[in-house]
């Protein structure tokens, strides 16, 4: 890389090379939202100037296309293929005016977390085209969902929501037409580091508002994940929005219904309008971290015949990722007026049906999946007739089948090598408890 590409974030890459590796990363992946990248990946990863690029982008952006052979680490291909500005041939503005149906192009951030690789693999199963925004090193988690030919409508930029030029940058630079916001610390991220969390999960959802201003992105609704943990398990759940009070009992939660308030004052003063969508206990391939990651890692223990363990118990609402990553989607193109917050539907079920349902699935499993721990400190369900009345109707996975998909994902992935068949959640066996993940 010379010296004139320093004004340039790091690195933005297109379809990357299948050579990369085939698993997860090693410990020590970058936290979320943070302002630097974690030492033990500086001499493996990340370029040599790396570093001081990430936090800037400009209008002149290298997009990184070049073969790599096999044996080559990754930094070795962050050789610019061509540098310039990045072409918006052929994305109109939805209001162009054309008559011609408009080229979607949308920008995820947070992609390299477990809703945002679902939602990055439906959207380019349908040919739609994709950035994703996240400042993680590691793209594992899309992998073990997109096929390699799917990634080449996959456009990498690597940029930290914290940073507001790079975040605008990004929104006005790729011509993007619709924003899918999900990059956020998880639960316990934010309660072992409340500043951090609230720079990622609270400034970082001002700078995607900021950024989507003036641009062709205002076009359609910024949507944003905020989280039933806005509300105490206290508040009324048989009702939606109004008759809620909003009295959320951790950092993670304060944020979300800070952000939802955020949204509402964008709308009043700046016209912006977003649609909030607060998921449950999401589960599905790629969910190995979080506060309610426990069922989906039954299921992976579940295909690597070892014990699992849920440890919370009691109601609440459990959604498949790929239903979840649907409803997000639909709401980017529905229309909307104002800042519209609404929930995510799914099943209702305690933790005892969830192992159950596993060891269903696979009858080995028998009483070696077991359930321990209080509820978990917010509302059992709530009504998604909001969304609903947004994008119609919404396609709910039962749970029989979403387990017996994820358990045959997982066993899929084991057998191919891209997740260990002992330790934690990544390829390695180590577990993901670093704070990689982006989204709920």
């Amino acid at each position: 890389m010379t010296a004139h590409n320093r004004r340039v974030a790091g690195p933005v890459r297109s379809g990357l090379s299948p050579a990369r590796h085939v698993g997860a990363p090693t410990a020590g992946a970058p936290t979320a939202g943070a302002p630097t990248v974690s030492p033990s990946r500086r001499g493996t990863c990340v370029h040599p100037v790396a570093r001081l690029l990430c936090p800037h982008l400009s209008n002149v952006v290298p997009t990184y296309r070049t073969p790599v052979e096999p044996g080559r680490r990754h930094h070795d291909r962050l050789k610019p293929l061509h540098v310039g500005p990045v072409s918006t041939q052929g994305v109109r503005s939805p209001s162009d005016g054309t008559g011609t149906q408009m080229t979607e192009r949308f920008l995820v951030t947070g992609a390299f977390g477990c809703l945002g690789a679902w939602v990055v693999h439906e959207l380019v199963t349908t040919g739609a085209e994709v950035v994703t925004f996240d400042i993680g090193q590691d793209d594992y988690r899309i992998r073990y969902l997109v096929d390699e030919r799917d990634l080449t409508r996959v456009t990498y930029c690597h940029g930290n929501i914290t940073d507001a030029a790079a975040t605008a940058a990004a929104v006005r630079d790729f011509a993007v037409t619709n924003v899918i916001h999900l990059a956020a610390l998880q639960m316990p991220f934010c309660a072992a580091n409340p500043s951090l969390g609230a720079a990622v999960n609270v400034l970082g959802t001002v700078n995607v508002f900021e950024a989507v201003k003036n641009s062709p992105a205002t076009e359609r609704p910024i949507v944003y994940s905020s989280s039933v943990a806005a509300y105490d398990a206290i508040d009324n759940t048989e009702v939606d929005l109004p008759a809620l009070t909003g009295r959320p009992m951790s950092h993670y939660g304060v944020y979300k219904f800070a952000n939802e308030a955020n949204a509402r004052v964008f709308a009043r003063d700046d016209g912006l309008t977003s649609i909030g969508l607060r998921p449950h206990v999401v589960y599905g391939v790629g969910r190995d971290q979080g506060r309610t990651a426990d069922p989906t890692l039954a299921m992976l223990a579940a295909a690597r015949g070892v014990s699992g363990e849920i440890t919370f118990s009691g109601k609440f609402q459990l959604q498949y990722a790929r239903d979840v990553a649907r409803a997000f989607i639909a709401a980017s193109r529905a229309t909307v007026d104002g800042a519209a917050v609404v929930n995510v539907g799914g099943a209702i079920v305690d933790s005892q049906e969830v192992a159950a349902a596993i060891c269903a699935v696979v009858p080995a499993m028998a009483d070696r999946i077991s359930v321990s721990g209080e509820p978990l400190p917010f509302p059992s369900m709530l009504s998604s007739d909001g969304l609903k009345a947004l994008i119609g109707p919404v396609e709910t996975t039962a749970l029989k089948d979403g387990v017996a998909e994820t358990i045959d994902r997982f066993s899929r992935l084991i057998a191919s090598g891209k997740i260990a068949r002992h330790g934690g959640a990544r390829s390695d066996g180590s577990s993901a408890a670093d704070g990689v993940t982006r989204s709920r």
